[in-house]
């Protein structure tokens, strides 16, 4: 394989990881502004979304008082979570 072709090559996979290294990254910002708007900014300083993977949101939590906090009004956050972000099929934390 020639050089230039080679460097196309290259050229061409990392302007297509780049690529998805930012839609990843706007999709975390949709889904954080989403997730403070259906929580509110009192439960979102304590519980942040960390990533989505297959549509589940994974939001890590400062302790299980608040962890069971969430867990009692999942159905309802999950629901408004849906209206604001579509691809979000569920939630699961982990307590950091």
């Amino acid at each position: 394989m020639k050089t230039a072709d080679r460097n196309a090559d290259i050229k061409q996979v990392l302007s297509k990881v780049l690529s998805q290294i930012q839609e990843q990254s706007q999709q975390h910002h949709v889904v954080e502004k989403a997730w403070a708007e259906t929580v509110g900014g009192g439960a979102a300083s304590y519980a942040r979304p960390t990533y989505m993977k297959e549509g589940v949101v994974w939001v890590e939590v400062d302790n299980s008082l608040h962890l069971f906090e969430l867990k009692a009004a999942q159905e309802e956050i999950l629901r408004t979570l849906k209206k604001r972000c579509p691809e979000v099929k569920g939630i699961k934390y982990r307590i950091r």
